[in-house]
């Protein structure tokens, strides 16, 4: 499903329980992982991490890399939160490394136990990219694409995201996305894809999943949704820290 305008699901049901997802902000293992202040955005440069697949390169904790692996993203010089805000500590993941990428966990899940799975994400200035600053080559920013797109998968959900460049002035404009699904296994693979391939993809960060204390929808409610083809739905809401 494509994910532009969000619909609200049902978030009157509460979350209880530990959140399931190891390193789900990546901030775990950082200084493990090889890369340069090599990109620039407005010619203020920030740091990247390669993470992964390269012979010199470390995992990302708690995480598998897939396809061409991905970056980590942080503060650089003369670039800090009011340009580059990340709500969830200093690091986030581009789900592209120089090429489509993206990252799986599997979690331990409860079978007939409801779960919400909640992100942020974002797309990209095209101009975080200097081709001035040894970043990309023109070429690069020139293929950049319009939209950021991602299939996000876990269990049976299995959503498509797809997100514009921000119009904010700042290299990324985060969206909170929630997801509900029932577990039908005693472990459940989460995963996010990049659907670019672009020298750069979109941008994710605090992930989280917890146990809801009720199913969401009634069994009729979840029928007719799935006779749509909807699945779950997802919807924009405040993360902490994030005026109501």
């Amino acid at each position: 499903m494509l994910c532009l305008l969000l619909a609200a699901s049902d978030a009157g049901a509460e979350t209880v329980g530990p959140d399931l997802v190891v390193n789900g902000s990546f901030e775990a293992n950082v200084a493990s992982l090889t890369g340069s202040p090599l990109l620039s955005w407005g010619g203020l440069s920030y740091s990247f991490l390669n993470v992964g697949l390269g012979p010199a390169e470390a995992a990302l904790a708690g995480w598998t890399e897939t396809g061409n692996g991905v970056n980590v993203h942080t503060h650089g010089p003369g670039l800090g939160p009011a340009l580059y805000p990340i709500v969830d500590g200093n690091y986030n993941v581009d789900l592209n490394e120089a090429a489509a990428g993206g990252i799986v966990q599997t979690l331990a899940t409860v079978p007939g136990t409801a779960y919400r799975l909640e992100f942020l994400a974002s797309g990209a200035d095209k101009t975080l990219f200097d081709p001035h600053a040894g970043g990309a080559s023109p070429a690069q920013v020139a293929a950049i694409p319009a939209l950021f797109e991602a299939r996000v998968q876990f269990g049976a959900l299995d959503e498509h995201l797809a997100l514009a460049a921000p119009a904010t002035g700042q290299l990324v404009d985060w969206m909170t996305f929630t997801f509900d699904m029932v577990a039908t296994a005693a472990t459940t693979e989460l995963r996010f894809t990049s659907l670019n391939g672009s020298v750069t993809g979109l941008q994710l960060d605090d992930v989280r999943v917890r146990a809801l204390a009720a199913v969401p929808l009634p069994a009729a409610g979840m029928l007719l949704l799935s006779a749509l083809g909807l699945g779950a739905v997802p919807r924009l809401a405040p993360r902490r820290g994030e005026p109501a």
